[in-house]
């Protein structure tokens, strides 16, 4: 007998499979989609991305086990009525710069290049997303820092102001801001919908080789060429705390990065 709960346009027919998808953290039920069970599971993400519109970050897990590889959903032991649970991974691609001023954006389970970035007059040093993915921001050794539009490619500002060449860039949490750290000696604050600078630190002695800002934006970390890791309140500029490898307390080189 059928199923009288299932709409006839989702019951399955010999050789396929229905299988709904889960939130892994909610709960609650996000699509249910069928196809044959010959099919693979790329192929069922894809119908699953397709039904839902999350992106192709996305993880499939069942029992606990993460569904991957070449094999069938028959062989991989997936029935008619399963439900599976979706994970979407923050990102499933890398941004790279480049030393021919080049940023390109890879698919981490194809290996392809997904996006190129072209448009710096220097080596592109820092390449980073903000955390939703929408953007990216491309340093560069031209003294500029980029703004582009992920989904587009297009350049959608410059910010302007530094008098060396970038090293490196870090959105806020929220996406709002971004830090800068240059040549110059100086980190920088820009407010990224106007691309206007809004705070500029002027207190390292050398290169500012790496900038981060804390998961609460309340906190902004840089690391130079002067040995010195520094701390710093963004509302004000003022430091928090520093390590100084000069004097002891902090590395007795260079420091180049940190998270």
């Amino acid at each position: 007998s059928s199923d009288l709960s299932t709409p006839p346009h989702l019951m399955a027919q010999p050789g396929e499979l229905r299988i709904t998808a889960q939130g892994a953290l909610s709960g609650d039920e996000l699509a249910t989609v069928q196809l044959p069970s010959s099919c693979g599971v790329q192929e069922l993400k894809r119908a699953l991305c397709q039904a839902t519109g999350l992106p192709r970050s996305l993880r499939l897990l069942r029992d606990g086990v993460a569904l991957a590889g070449p094999r069938t959903l028959a062989e991989l032991g997936l029935c008619d009525g399963d439900v599976v649970l979706a994970v979407v991974l923050r990102s499933a691609t890398v941004l790279a710069g480049y030393g021919d001023g080049v940023a390109r954006l890879w698919d981490v389970e194809t290996g392809r290049c997904e996006q190129v970035l072209r448009g710096h007059d220097g080596a592109v040093h820092s390449a980073t997303a903000s955390a939703d993915g929408e953007l990216l921001a491309t340093a560069s050794g031209d003294k500029e820092v980029w703004l582009w539009r992920r989904q587009s490619g297009e350049q959608l500002r410059t910010l302007k102001g530094h008098t060396g060449k970038v090293y490196s860039a870090a959105f806020s949490p929220d996406g709002l801001q971004m830090l800068t750290g240059s040549g110059d000696a100086s980190t920088r604050l820009w407010d990224v919908a106007t691309g206007c600078e809004t705070l500029c630190v002027r207190a390292h002695k050398r290169d500012v080789n790496s900038v981060a800002i804390s998961a609460d934006g309340r906190i902004l970390a840089t690391g130079s060429d002067d040995y010195c890791f520094t701390l710093w309140d963004p509302s004000t500029g003022k430091m928090i705390r520093t390590w100084d490898g000069r004097r002891g307390d902090g590395h007795s080189g260079r420091v180049y990065s940190r998270s």
